[in-house]
């Protein structure tokens, strides 16, 4: 349902649902959309090109670093980053993952994820990968890949500015219950160095996904989190 292509079909069948609707999936699941609606509420994110496979680019698309990433994939599916030491060529980019990709400045520093609830941000966690160079598929749904500091060591001013920006978003997409937004943050460059990266509106609830265990160190346990989803499904 991330894309909202099943909310549709239930909609239509005049279903009950949880999480968010038509809208808010399908703007959050296409990053082209997702930073229209970010550009329009002026929340910064990571400059970035769009480059088809019918451009016919030869050369990198932008300085290095930087990071290539399908329109439309969770996960991290296709995602690749390109930094300056690295044997690459985007003449042999092999196109995995559609015709059209994203090329995005990288932003270094913190990789950093909150959990909204009910349009308020419950918290901020703060994910190392161990064996990977960024926050990858395995380093997502394998224990021991990568390290989930809870809650993130941050600056308060950091941490307020962050939240007023997750639950700016949340309203911006018109989410229900609950969604999850991934940042990056520079450190040597204080607010300016917060970008965002992407919303979530169906996040993860597996064994080590941010959600749940932002949450639960906040005090909302899974039981918590499904209670208030059904009940605001049931609410419609």
């Amino acid at each position: 349902g991330e894309d909202g292509y099943i909310p549709a079909l239930l909609d239509m069948l005049g279903l009950k649902y949880t999480h968010s609707g038509v809208v808010p999936s399908m703007l959050g699941f296409d990053k082209t959309l997702a930073y229209k609606v970010f550009k329009t509420h002026g929340i910064r994110f990571a400059n970035n090109k769009i480059i088809s496979k019918k451009d016919g680019l030869k050369k990198d698309p932008m300085r290095r670093p930087y990071v290539i990433k399908p329109i439309s994939e969770g996960s991290s599916f296709g995602v690749q980053l390109v930094f300056e030491e690295d044997d690459f060529d985007f003449a042999n980019y092999e196109w995995k993952y559609g015709d059209t990709v994203i090329v995005e400045e990288y932003i270094p520093g913190k990789e950093l994820q909150v959990a909204v609830l009910d349009g308020k941000a419950v918290g901020i966690m703060d994910i190392i990968p161990l064996k990977r160079d960024f926050y990858d598929y395995d380093s997502k749904y394998k224990k021991g890949f990568a390290e989930h500091i809870v809650p993130a060591k941050l600056d308060k001013q950091i941490e307020k500015h962050i939240f007023e920006i997750s639950e700016k978003i949340h309203k911006a997409f018109g989410c229900k219950t609950m969604s999850r937004i991934d940042l990056r943050y520079d450190p040597k460059k204080s607010k300016e160095g917060v970008h965002v990266l992407e919303i979530n509106t169906h996040p993860g609830m597996t064994s080590t996904s941010a959600f749940p265990e932002i949450c639960l160190h906040h005090g909302i346990t899974k039981e918590n989190i499904l209670e208030q989803l059904i009940k605001d499904a049931l609410s419609d």
